[in-house]
């Protein structure tokens, strides 16, 4: 009888010591599961505000660029009027242009691209191409037809504001400017509304089309276009939100 009880105290006490290691292992597994979501977390914070850095980084160098073009189009000897960084509206939703000559001789509708590496791309192709090496290729979007995009969207709005006076798309002129980093290997040249230049190329190339061209307008229809057009430099930041929100949808939707 003695050693019956002996066992039975045995075995209860190996059914503690059992669930005793059982209820270790489980919080340590517990303690080892919050840690790692904790880890997770902050890994992510830190990824975010890599992302946003680069981003900050990449639009502080997008503006630079800009202003660089503004600059040297300010520089032009011939009546002009420059807009930079313009918000039109557009179906509902916005085309944001990077720089906008007004000239006697036409509208340039400027898409700045501030690449660098080996660009490719063709005029029926969707997608260019941006080579750092043989292991970093990067697509975008054409931008040629990006910038047609723009100037349909610039003429139709300033149809509408200007009256009786109906502007043409032929009035309007598509220029891609890279910059200097950029060596672009493989891209349309025998454009005739379109031209897709470095920026150091870029004076030159105005002089060229306007020595090319007649003029169409007069210096009050240029002040005119400048005075319609300004107020969508001076746009609020919720509507520069929303167009960045609408291009990462469309570049989701087209990925």
């Amino acid at each position: 009888m003695l050693s019956f009880i002996i066992f039975i105290i045995i075995v209860i006490l190996l059914i503690k010591f059992v669930f005793y290691i059982i209820n270790t292992i489980s919080r340590k597994n517990i303690d080892t599961s919050q840690n790692e979501k904790e880890r997770l977390e902050q890994l992510n914070k830190r990824i975010q505000s890599d992302i946003y850095s680069i981003n900050i980084e990449e639009t502080r160098e997008g503006e630079a660029e800009e202003r660089y073009i503004e600059s040297e189009l300010q520089r032009q000897n011939f009546p002009k009027r420059v807009l930079r960084d313009m918000y039109i509206p557009y179906n509902g939703e916005t085309k944001q242009i990077d720089v906008l000559l007004l000239t006697q001789f036409g509208i340039y509708v400027i898409e700045s691209k501030d690449y660098s590496g080996w660009i490719f791309g063709s005029l029926n192709s969707k997608i260019w191409t941006q080579s750092l090496n043989k292991y970093s290729r990067y697509k975008f979007y054409n931008p040629i037809w990006q910038n047609n995009s723009h100037i349909k969207a610039l003429c139709e709005y300033l149809n509408s504001k200007c009256e009786y006076f109906n502007l043409e798309e032929k009035y309007f002129y598509s220029l891609i400017i890279f910059s200097e980093k950029a060596e672009l290997k493989k891209i349309p040249t025998n454009l005739v509304d379109c031209k897709v230049i470095n920026d150091y190329e870029l004076n030159d190339c105005i002089n060229y089309e306007n020595m090319n061209k007649p003029q169409i307008f007069t210096e009050e229809q240029l002040d005119k276009f400048h005075n319609i057009l300004l107020p969508t430099t001076q746009v609020s930041d919720e509507v520069k939100q929303k167009h960045i929100e609408n291009v990462k949808k469309y570049q989701i939707k087209n990925s």
